[in-house]
């Protein structure tokens, strides 16, 4: 809006000056004319012989329909998604879809373009405050009392002006982790397998759609990312899930800890993953852990027989992360840091710069210890969570002063630097 109010009035002043409205001719956007449509598009059909017109014709108008209708559905879900990254709650994707589908037929009666969701007007439109769906109606009706009202002063706004800020939305629209991939294909070589093949989509949809048209794109961009999908889906993602009442940590715990942990066992859940994690099962992965942890603190994910993680895997832990922080819980995540082969797909995708390093643990033992402790600090008093003198464990009860001291002089207190050999 203010570019909009800053370019006419540029426009305005240059006009009051002679030299240049006798020399420089703006076009500006015409004649409106505020006027109501009426649902007679179809009426119009009735004039022509649809037996004479050829069955071309009727081809496109099918394959345009299909893929515009793709096309319209994928970028109302992606703006949905975008939502729900922002307000931390999830859509209901059939119950999107057939509103959009709803709203565009009753449109076509009245000669009215196909309309979907976008991403820039809906993140625009919560950023602005809107919390609710009506929010959307009431922008539409608030621009058929604009058109119907101030149609003659639009049409005198200059084309220019118009221009200046579709190139500004045009930028806005741009990827941004897609430079980033640009980047890691110099800097990460074990990331680069990964990062190759998520640009080779973006590069080829955004090359058809400049030279042939988007339709072309699309259908091109689909049967590259069905294939790539096919060939590295094999198995399910997910391989396992326990929770910490039926696996504990390799830590040996006081008695009393380990009755709070078999008590309290259910606020850490570990999900073993496998295979690849990429569009195809990573919302799928996403919707169940969500529900799992519903009960749930602590929520461990197992990668270490994950093979692969495209962007939108990467996106999942993202969202998984800043959902379950908002709840005041804590994603974990075992078997992936900086020495493993995908870390640097992550560091590509932005992954390791929202989620906190100290998230990633070496291995599945390493993030159950640090969740039972989480768990034990939160549950056990003062008393039971102390370190109890030798002659109050389990094992030296019933020794006497004399055996006591004669059992401590035979221990010797050790300790080890990480990576140093303990056992040969």
């Amino acid at each position: 809006m203010s570019g909009l109010l800053a370019g006419s009035a540029v426009y305005a002043l240059l006009t009051l000056y002679p030299e240049f409205s006798n020399r420089y001719t703006i076009a500006s956007v015409g004649e409106l004319r505020s006027t109501i449509p009426l649902p007679t598009a179809y009426l119009e059909l009735l004039r022509y012989n649809l037996a004479n017109i050829p069955l071309s014709v009727y081809t496109n108008l099918v394959v345009y329909g299909v893929v515009l209708g793709m096309v319209g559905s994928m970028e109302s879900l992606m703006s949905s998604v975008a939502i729900d990254n922002l307000s931390g709650k999830r859509h209901d994707s059939n119950r999107e879809l057939l509103g959009q589908g709803v709203g565009n037929l009753a449109a076509s009666f009245f000669g009215a373009l196909f309309f979907a969701g976008s991403i820039p007007r809906s993140s625009a439109n919560y950023l602005a405050g809107a919390r609710s769906k009506l929010s959307g109606a009431a922008s539409s009706v608030l621009i058929l009392v604009i058109f119907l009202t101030l149609a003659p002063l639009i049409g005198k706004i200059p084309l220019a002006v118009f221009a200046g800020i579709i190139i500004s939305v045009g930028i806005n629209l741009f990827d941004r982790s897609t430079f980033r991939f640009f980047r890691s294909l110099f800097k990460t070589a074990t990331a680069r397998k990964e990062v190759a093949s998520s640009l080779l989509v973006n590069l080829s949809v955004a090359a058809i759609t400049v030279s042939v048209n988007l339709v072309t794109a699309v259908l091109i961009g689909v049967a590259i990312s069905t294939v790539y999908s096919m060939a590295k889906m094999s198995t399910s993602v997910l391989r396992r899930e326990y929770s910490a009442r039926r696996v504990n940590s390799k830590k040996v715990r006081q008695t009393q800890q380990s009755r709070h942990l078999r008590a309290h066992g259910r606020k850490i859940l570990v999900f073993e993953l496998q295979g690849p994690i990429f569009f195809g099962s990573a919302d799928r992965l996403a919707l169940l852990i969500e529900k799992k942890t519903a009960d749930a603190h602590y929520c461990i994910l197992d990668m270490k027989h994950v093979n692969e993680i495209d962007t939108t895997g990467a996106n999942i832990l993202i969202r998984l992360h800043q959902i379950l922080e908002r709840l005041k819980k804590r994603l974990l995540i075992s078997h992936l840091v900086d020495s493993h082969f995908l870390w640097g797909f992550l560091e590509a995708s932005g992954a390791t710069g929202t989620i906190p390093k100290e998230n990633f643990f070496e291995d599945t033992d390493a993030a159950l210890e640090w969740a039972e402790d989480q768990v034990i600090a939160a549950f056990c008093s003062e008393e039971e969570r102390r370190h109890y003198p030798l002659e109050e464990t389990d094992l030296l009860q019933g020794f006497n002063q004399r055996e006591l001291e004669t059992f401590s002089n035979e221990l010797d207190c050790l300790a080890f630097s990480r990576g140093e050999q303990v056992i040969r």
